[in-house]
């Protein structure tokens, strides 16, 4: 099992904290990923979300040992105030990989309109790829 996070970063929204916690195979043999949103004045409990691919529109469905959410990154790529969620799936579909991308609301994230990128979507499969299993930046 493994557990890490993110955090939009401040210097983009200083107003609004976000967090995301990964939690692969730590909440569920699947992993689920854990948002927590906030304010002005820091992270709160209020607006919890547990994304999974059981998440409505997410691509996918939950297999044991998936992985889901093994690396994740919540950030704000286009300014909008919104962050989206990458959860990275390294163990899904036999060692394949997958990287699901969910769109940031102003409440959470959202299964609707979700991108799921693995091995097939660059006709190369059979290679063990473990997409997902590193996210963000090099350097």
């Amino acid at each position: 099992p493994r557990t890490n996070c993110t955090v939009d970063p401040p210097d983009r929204h200083p107003a609004i904290a976000a967090m995301a916690f990964g939690s692969a195979g730590r909440t569920a043999s699947y992993g689920v990923a854990n948002l927590r949103l906030g304010s002005a004045q820091g992270l709160t409990g209020a607006g919890t979300q547990q994304v999974s691919q059981n998440t409505t529109g997410v691509y996918g469905s939950s297999e044991s040992g998936d992985q889901f959410s093994y690396q994740v990154t919540l950030l704000d790529k286009n300014n909008d105030g919104r962050a989206a969620l990458t959860a990275g799936a390294a163990v899904e579909n036999n060692h394949e990989g997958m990287i699901s991308w969910l769109k940031g609301t102003a409440i959470g994230v959202t299964g609707t309109g979700s991108l799921g990128i693995g091995p097939g979507t660059f006709g190369v499969t059979g290679k063990k790829a473990e997409i997902g299993r590193r996210l963000g930046r090099v350097g």
